[in-house]
Formats: structure tokens, C-alpha cells, sequence
């Protein structure tokens, strides 16, 4: 049993080639529980850099988004 609270984490699913920002460890457990991915917690600076480039250049172009849609960052902490 986890209890929520702490820092926020990153999480990365290597088999969605998807990252996510979770309030605490406990919720990305959970997320993993309820089968919204199979998250592994990843440095957080991981999560930041991709956060800034997505900023940066997802909406800059339709391919950019269409042919790189696989590496999203979310935020699962609202």
C-alpha cells in the first residue's frame, strides 16, 4: 500500500513511447493499476526537457505532430 504525498515524477511507458508527470509515486502506481500504462519512474529532467521542447516545436508544423506523435508528454497531476 502507498500513501500519496511527495515530490511530483516522471514516468515513462517504453511500450506506449509515452511520458507523463504523476502528483507522487503513488499515483503513477495507481495509473499503472488501473492499466493506463506500464510507467517506470524516469528522472524528472527527463520530463522537463521534453515538456520545453514540445513547447518549443510541436505545433510549428502538421508533420512535426503527425509523424512524432509517439513521445507526448502528459500531465496526469489535474
Amino acid at each position: 500500500m502507498c500513501r500519496g504525498g511527495g515530490e511530483k515524477v516522471c514516468g515513462f511507458d517504453a511500450k506506449a513511447a509515452m511520458l507523463a508527470v504523476f502528483e507522487d509515486l503513488c499515483t503513477l502506481y495507481t495509473a499503472n493499476c488501473k492499466k493506463f500504462g506500464v510507467f517506470q519512474e524516469v528522472d524528472m529532467v527527463v520530463c522537463k526537457m521534453q515538456k520545453s521542447y514540445e513547447a518549443q516545436y510541436v505545433n510549428d508544423t502538421f508533420e512535426f505532430v503527425h509523424y512524432n506523435d509517439k513521445l507526448l508528454l502528459r500531465d496526469l497531476t489535474a
